[in-house]
């Protein structure tokens, strides 16, 4: 049923990632798709397969290929491939792409991905391109701290870690606040700034039980500290939600998001303490992604058009010194996409209509449009194509259903938008696999893990 599902997409995206558990690895791939009449995003598990050995690209490459071969799937229908910034699955993606070998690229790895070895070419660490800010030493160099040698500090204990070891802590701040306190965790994102939004919601509460559990309160420009930090990490920590997100988080949102978070970091210039924390964040977005700040490189094509197509935004985020360059670039794929389809439709027209009747012999001198050149009927298809492109872009609707009303669009939006914006639909997959591959079930064999798996795991079929 998911082979035939895949067959009558023209597009789908897929994740992959690594996972470990009880001395044993494995690669998993999910699957997206857009249902082309209501839009909806369908998600499912591709596999989970056992990867025996070293991680190397070798590996990897032939694993996913095996994969992907099993659902008949031809590389050509796979939009893009959206996996973490590990060094292995750059370098496996840079060797066998089928993008990178035909100079038109229709794949972006984010990363230095240049032609020298690497001691970490077949290591899991994502070592590419990333620059490591330690915030404790930015806050330190602030220019507003004076170091005093005679300060002290009490013997400290943090508040997380007592309520997370301590039940007599925990029940008392419930019985304080009526509710319990998320935990910081390392491998969640946005789990310190939930945990601090948490304890700012409830000072007055906290304040009171901080007496009854002989921990020292926090002063009023430490409570004006996290104040601070929290108003600048919910722009990145809304953008993370956003991007992360299965079913309706498109490629097109990525785009308009970066620019709107960096505006929002640079629009807080009344802060005392998290100042350095804001310049941190928004010099790694402007590293990171310098193919969403410039949209003049090649790399940025994908997300320009992607944001366009979607009904939600097309130009409205697209800076003024930029307007006329991705509004071109937008047509030029919508003029490209009816010439193809117009081509294919032709191919099958005539591969269907072969029989000996006498219509179908002096069709040649009889239709009307014997004497339309191939120039010109590109030329009408293109002129079709600006038709439907400038129309779809003056529409103030932004629902999806628009899409309908231009065939052409919704052929560049499927195209450009079957993809996600990151790989946490995998990383979901492998949360689901701690589940089923328990130390008391060690012994499970490959084939019946990724079963058990794929059983756990949503179908929409």
């Amino acid at each position: 049923m998911l082979s035939d599902l895949i067959q009558k997409s023209k597009f789908i995206c897929t994740t992959a990632d690594i996972w470990s558990g009880n001395n044993k690895s494995y690669l998993g791939m999910t699957c997206h798709l857009i249902d082309p009449i209501t839009y909806e995003r369908k998600s499912f598990v591709l596999g989970c397969k056992r990867i025996i050995g070293s991680h190397t690209y070798l590996n990897i490459t032939e694993t996913m290929t095996c994969m992907t071969q099993e659902y008949n799937i031809h590389y050509s229908k796979i939009s893009h491939t959206v996996t973490d910034n590990a060094s292995n699955f750059a370098k496996a993606f840079r060797t066998f792409s089928t993008s990178v070998k035909s100079t038109q690229s229709t794949t972006l790895s984010v990363g230095d991905l240049n032609e020298d070895g690497s001691l970490f070419e077949d290591s899991d660490v994502e070592t590419e391109n990333i620059t490591v800010v330690d915030i404790g030493q930015i806050f330190t160099k602030s220019e507003d701290q004076n170091i005093d040698e005679s300060f002290c500090l009490p013997p400290h204990m943090s508040f997380w870690t007592l309520i997370s070891r301590s039940t007599v802590a925990s029940d008392k701040i419930l019985e304080k606040c009526g509710c319990k306190f998320p935990i910081p965790v390392v491998t969640r994102w946005n789990s310190l700034y939930d945990s601090s939004l948490k304890v700012l919601k409830y000072k007055q509460q906290l304040t009171k039980a901080f007496d009854d559990l002989h921990l020292i309160k926090l002063k009023l420009s430490e409570w004006t500290f996290l104040e601070e930090y929290c108003q600048v990490m919910e722009p990145l920590a809304i953008s993370l939600d956003k991007l992360q997100g299965e079913n309706n988080s498109f490629l097109g949102y990525v785009a308009p998001t970066i620019l709107v978070l960096r505006r929002l970091l640079i629009s807080f210039t009344d802060l005392k303490y998290c100042k350095p924390l804001s310049f941190a964040i928004i010099q790694a977005i402007e590293t990171r992604f310098n193919y969403i700040l410039d949209l003049s490189r090649p790399e940025s094509k994908d997300f320009i058009i992607a944001s366009i197509s979607h009904p939600k935004f097309k130009l409205s985020w697209v800076p003024l010194r930029y307007m006329n360059l991705c509004k071109n670039l937008f047509i030029n794929e919508c003029c490209l996409r009816m010439n193809t389809e117009t081509k294919s439709t032709h191919l099958t027209i005539t591969q269907s209509d072969k029989d000996d009747s006498d219509d179908d012999f002096f069709d040649s001198i009889c239709n009307d449009n014997v004497f339309t050149s191939p120039s010109e009927s590109e030329s009408r298809n293109s002129n079709l194509a600006n038709l439907q492109a400038l129309s779809f872009l003056n529409l103030k609707k932004k629902d999806l259903d628009i899409l309908n009303d231009f065939p052409v669009i919704k052929e560049v939006f499927l195209k450009y938008n079957t993809t996600i914006p990151s790989s946490a639909a995998v990383e979901r997959l492998f949360s689901k696999a701690v589940q089923v591959l328990t130390t008391r079930r060690n012994r499970l064999s490959d084939d019946t893990f990724q079963m058990l798996l794929c059983c756990r795991s949503k179908y929409d079929l």
